[in-house]
């Protein structure tokens, strides 16, 4: 009989793959057009890196094999995600796309560095459990910027809702493994994840219902200001 941790994992999985898929709209958004526009790969190479240390994490770490199975699926749909912005990013963002994903290399490399440098068993297992758990709190947090762009533009353009509601349910079946399986470094990031899942969710349903008449109603008043100079 499958145990309720595996049960939550399998679901996490799931849902993981669910995730890693909303942005596929925004991929197809970018081939399309041949252009980023104002889309941030930030979001995706964090989860990458994130994504592999997660697997190194559950490798070195018992009872950890959902982790290791949900990530590695999740590590290959986003690093398509991080090729695809390289292939269609304008010239002058390239330098920036070179930065960043040099970074994240480096990061990668110099975590494998200082975790083999550490006493075996538990302690690499902290290690890459610290790592990966500030990682997913910033994964989760990444989507901030683009938090502040729907508020500048009024727009939720750049804010795919299948994106933020399956951030949400991600950090809520995780966060129940988390408990299941008392695992502090899962459980920490999945916290913050819940806070701003629903804060995600939150300002893609106002801005939908409520930015958008917002702007309506400053064009019907710019109309009327209009109208009113062309009479005097």
């Amino acid at each position: 009989m499958i145990s309720l941790q595996h049960l939550l994992g399998a679901l996490g999985a799931i849902v993981g793959m669910g995730l890693a898929l909303a942005p596929l709209p925004t991929m197809i958004d970018i081939i399309t057009s041949k252009s980023t526009g104002d889309y941030t790969p930030m979001p995706y190479t964090i989860t990458l890196v994130q994504n592999l240390i997660w697997v190194a994490y559950g490798r070195v770490t018992p009872n950890k094999g959902d982790i290791v199975f949900a990530n590695t699926l999740s590590a290959t749909v986003e690093f398509a995600y991080c090729l695809v912005f390289w292939l269609f990013a304008a010239t002058s963002k390239r330098r920036q796309l070179l930065y960043l994903y040099f970074g994240a290399t480096a990061f990668l490399f110099l975590t494998v560095i200082v975790c083999r440098a550490a006493d075996a068993g538990i302690s690499t297992s902290i290690s890459l459990g610290t790592i990966a758990s500030i990682l997913n709190a910033l994964m989760y947090g990444s989507p901030l910027a683009v938090i502040g762009v729907v508020i500048r533009t009024r727009s939720i353009r750049y804010m795919p809702f299948l994106l933020s509601f399956m951030t949400l349910l991600c950090s809520i079946i995780w966060f129940a493994w988390s408990v299941v399986a008392r695992d502090l470094f899962v459980f920490l990031p999945n916290v913050l994840g819940l806070a701003l899942g629903v804060a995600q969710v939150g300002v893609w349903f106002y801005y939908r219902f409520y930015g958008e008449r917002e702007i309506a109603n400053e064009r019907e008043n710019e109309d009327d200001d209009d109208d009113v100079e062309l009479l005097q």
